[in-house]
């Protein structure tokens, strides 16, 4: 990896694996570390801003990543195709980190998380083709 870190989330696109943001010490990240079928690093991609304790989930040929915290809670999403090209999708209805993500169908679910003093009962849900 680019960098030691903790909090980070990882998914897979087409032929490869992700490992996005994540925290060292009190610094989060936002490098994408990026390895082929083969192994090989790639050069990092980067997420839109620093953060880790984020979702990340993979489905039909799309990594994303979801919420998180650095220095504040997100809202953002971040999608990457098989190409691992970025692709934009509507932030979370509520900024939250600590979040769980599933797929069923055609739809992938953000559900819980919140921060260090509540939770919260919110299911944001996308559909990606």
């Amino acid at each position: 990896m680019t960098d030691a870190r903790y909090l980070l989330a990882a998914a897979t696109t087409g032929h490869y694996a992700l490992f996005a943001g994540g925290s060292y010490s009190t610094n989060r990240m936002d490098a994408v570390d990026v390895y082929d079928e083969n192994l090989l690093r790639l050069t990092p991609l980067t997420l839109s801003v620093p953060y880790g304790n984020h979702a990340g989930i993979s489905k039909e040929g799309f990594a994303v990543f979801a919420g998180g915290y650095g220095p504040s809670l997100h809202k953002n999403i971040e999608a990457f195709d098989e190409t691992l090209t970025r692709i934009p999708l509507e932030g979370l209805s509520v900024a939250r980190d600590s979040l769980a993500a599933a797929h069923t169908g055609k739809h992938i679910l953000f559900g819980g998380g919140g921060s260090s003093t509540s939770g919260k009962d919110t299911v944001d849900v996308y559909t990606i083709n």
